[in-house]
């Protein structure tokens, strides 16, 4: 998709880097090569090299005695030798023309570039320890390889085949923006606008490269959007936009000059993220009151007459309630209902039971107690609180925030554990079901 760019890119590079000669690691380091660039140039040089050096081990060797003595001797020399591996004049261009599309896809393609950077093409399952020396290759978004790595090793040993692989890439991309604002995202961006520039490509960014970035970032939604305007490129201020989301009061001015020509994207809701799917419209901000919960909660312990009764004697003898005021009815409203705009008018409260079984379903109410050991310390208190937020969370991205900061952020939760994916899928799969059901 990227071939254009990455051979503008290849052709500037050659002019300051020809192949008029063989190109050392230290080169591949120097400045006058873009970093990711550079280094993906040193991985293909180590790469050759070791198959190289790999035809001539002792095993190879029949008119060689393959003593225990001469493999480490040989051992030695290849470690040596891969740290002064070079790439010849003859194969620089082909060299750097591999390792400029590397660095502009992964670059573009976070996330799945990170995955294609261990696997390839395969589907092998790989341990741990491949699994961390493979992502060594992957040089295009350093926090995201790091929290992936620290992710595997809180994990032990383990072995995960590439969709496994990938939720995890997943889970660590969207723990490390979830709170991203216009200046971490503009910063996340920059190696793609110089990458981009040195290219060429200066100002707008081609709309091939907007879409597939907003793609990967599961902002699906945004990126049909942009191809039904008819774009052929878009400013990066206006992708920072549709990352962060409306913050101020310009944003929504921004989104009409993108998509005033746009018809409404009609896209397959198979296709689409769920967390995109139950947002209403792109303009939609994720509210995430500053107060703490139990501000917008009714956590008074009422007296046992005041208490609704239980389920069976709802259904017992009817009477006739008087009928309130709709002044009555607000007053009567817990305050966290008052407060939430995702609650529905009228609606009566419901027992802990009840709220814990529209948040977390039929299978989510049963971890219980390990959702209270595990990830609330042991304070049920706040693991109903934090319930009562998801349960009148308007959208998935509103819940999720909710889940990142008052629960994993919290309590220091690791979100790779078992009960942290646990918790979050039977959240994410309560909000299926209702958007499935609108």
């Amino acid at each position: 998709m990227f071939e254009s760019i990455a051979e503008a890119l290849h052709a500037e590079l050659l002019k300051s880097c020809p192949p008029d000669r063989a190109y050392t690691l230290a080169d591949l380091k120097a400045r006058t090569l873009p970093e990711p660039v550079g280094l993906y140039a040193a991985d293909l040089a180590r790469k050759a090299a070791a198959a190289e050096l790999k035809s001539a081990h002792p095993e190879h060797l029949r008119w060689t005695d393959n003593v225990e003595d001469t493999v480490a001797t040989f051992e030695r020399h290849v470690a040596t030798s891969l740290t002064n591996a070079v790439v010849p004049a003859e194969e620089w261009e082909q060299v750097l023309r591999e390792a400029t599309g590397r660095a502009i896809e992964h670059t573009v393609r976070p996330r799945s570039g990170l995955v294609s950077a261990v696997f390839g093409d395969s589907d092998d399952t790989l341990d741990q320890p491949e699994l961390i020396a493979r992502m060594s290759l992957y040089h295009a978004g350093l926090p995201l390889r790091a929290a992936v790595v620290r992710a595997l090793k809180k994990g032990g040993a383990q072995k995960l085949d590439r969709d496994q692989f990938m939720s995890m890439v997943d889970r660590a991309h969207d723990t490390i923006t979830f709170d991203f604002g216009r200046t971490e995202w503009h910063r996340d961006l920059e190696t793609l606008v110089s990458l981009l520039a040195t290219a060429g490509v200066e100002g707008d960014v081609p709309i091939e490269v907007a879409t597939a970035l907003l793609d990967d970032v599961e902002q699906t939604t945004a990126a049909e959007s942009l191809r039904a305007a008819s774009l052929t490129s878009v400013n990066v201020q206006e992708i920072v936009d549709l990352l962060a989301g409306p913050e101020d009061e310009d944003f929504t001015e921004r989104q009409i000059d993108i998509f005033e020509s746009a018809p409404d994207a009609e896209t397959d809701p198979g296709n689409v993220p769920l967390w995109r799917r139950f947002q209403k419209n792109l303009n939609e901000p994720i509210v995430s009151s500053a107060k703490p919960l139990s501000a917008h909660m009714d956590l008074s312990v009422r007296p046992e007459s005041e208490k609704r009764p239980a389920a069976a004697a709802v259904n017992g003898p009817s009477t006739t309630p008087r009928p309130s005021s709709p002044s009555e009815e607000e007053s009567q409203k817990p305050l966290w209902q008052k407060y939430h705009a995702g609650a529905e008018p009228g609606d009566p409260d419901v027992s802990e039971r009840e709220i814990e079984f529209r948040t977390l379903g039929r299978d989510g109410t049963r971890n219980r107690d390990t959702f209270i050991a595990e990830l609330f310390e042991g304070d049920e208190q706040t693991y109903i609180e934090v319930l009562h937020e998801l349960q009148h969370s308007k959208s998935w991205p509103q819940a999720s925030r909710v889940i990142a900061e008052s629960v994993f952020k919290r309590f220091q939760v690791n979100i790779y554990s078992d009960e942290a994916v646990a918790f979050t899928n039977a959240v994410e799969s309560r909000f299926r079901v209702k958007e499935a059901g609108s």
